[in-house]
């Protein structure tokens, strides 16, 4: 019998579809092989002994901006275009790489502290530097780069075509796909802006191409083709970006949280 690695346990186990239990989880290879009031008979090479700890699957965050972590408190007290404009877009762009690299690693810190396991980052700046903050602290994650050729209020210096884009994220593939616990993911953010010519039909084509998914700040819709993950857990209200949106900025709750269950586990 293979030991397993780590057994955790004894801890309130909660499972996905069943009640929550006093026991024991084990995993053998990264995969949980045993759920259970007790322990198999195999050896384990390292114990988590876990009293008045809860062990639940861990939790999936599908749109979290690595890059913004450190600019909390930006978005306080202002409208959505006031924040976009004034204040997350310039500060985007004032971010170096180690800030980056930085920001990514306290944001997945966070994150694991709080049960999530695996981040879909749906788009940054410097995705080298992201990348080595979120693999320091070991979590599971998606990553995205920022790309954006419209939009009004956007910084002259961070609008690219869509040829620079799709070549730049073919060159994140060839690094970091597969790499550690990373995947790349095609990203476009097209909140406020974006080439509907040609912007978003390639991604999800170009995606499958390469063997990585396509995430953006919103789920499938009419005209934007298919292959496309991820909702922003915000959005217009009203009518959709695009021509039609209105004037104001305020923000509309979806129903689908961007923070969902399971992938691995986390002890709390």
């Amino acid at each position: 019998m293979k030991p397993v690695d780590p057994r955790i346990g004894p801890a309130l186990v909660v499972p996905v579809a069943s009640a929550p239990f006093t026991g024991y989880v084990e995993v053998t290879g990264g995969v949980i092989t045993h759920l259970g009031p007790g322990p198999t008979e195999a050896a384990a090479a390292t114990t988590a002994p876990a009293a008045s700890r809860i062990v639940i699957p861990g939790l999936v965050n599908t749109h979290c901006h690595t890059s913004q972590q450190l600019g909390r408190g930006l978005g306080d007290d202002v409208d959505l275009l006031t924040w976009l404009h004034d204040r997350i877009w310039p500060y985007e762009l004032a971010l170096t790489e180690s800030d980056a690299e930085l920001s990514a690693l306290v944001c997945a810190i966070e994150q694991i502290r709080n049960g999530v396991t695996l981040i879909a980052d749906p788009g940054g700046r410097h995705v080298d530097g992201m990348a080595r903050g979120l693999a320091a602290a070991g979590i599971r994650a998606l990553l995205g780069r920022s790309a954006m050729d419209s939009g009004d209020g956007r910084p002259p210096g961070d609008r690219e075509s869509t040829d620079e884009v799709l070549t730049a994220q073919d060159e994140l593939v060839g690094r970091w796909h597969g790499r550690d616990r990373m995947r790349f993911s095609y990203t476009l953010r097209d909140v406020a802006g974006g080439d509907r010519a040609e912007g978003p039909a390639p991604r999800p084509h170009r995606a499958a191409r390469r063997g990585g998914p396509a995430n953006g700040h919103r789920g499938r819709r009419p005209g934007t083709g298919a292959g496309r993950r991820g909702r922003h857990p915000g959005g217009w209200d009203g009518r959709r970006p695009g021509g039609d949106r209105p004037a104001h900025g305020e923000l509309r709750h979806r129903r689908r949280p961007a923070v969902r269950r399971r992938a691995g586990l986390a002890i709390s």
